[in-house]
């Protein structure tokens, strides 16, 4: 990585969130790619899922398709588009 990486951006479609650096690397986030010694189903976000415990759900995307390290802070879509799924955007 470049030294002014500080920030990760995990999309799945237009659903971003972001993370700093430190946040990705905690041991509590991870990308799963496997459930019970299996590829991961797509019904549980497979091929990729982020997990990451104690986050707020949408965290937890489905379906990744897209990793990318910045500088900046990127653009967070994930709580707004989950929001406005539930009706309280």
């Amino acid at each position: 990585l470049l030294p002014e990486v500080r920030h990760v951006a995990v999309s799945a479609a237009d659903f971003t969130i972001g993370l700093t650096l430190d946040e990705a690397m905690l041991p509590n986030v991870l990308l799963a790619l496997r459930l019970n010694g299996q590829s991961l189903p797509q019904e549980h976000g497979g091929p990729c899922r982020l997990m990451a415990e104690g986050k707020e759900c949408f965290y937890s995307i489905k379906w990744v398709d897209h990793i990318q390290v910045m500088a900046s802070r990127p653009v967070d879509t994930a709580r707004q588009i989950a929001l406005s799924r539930i009706g309280k955007a």
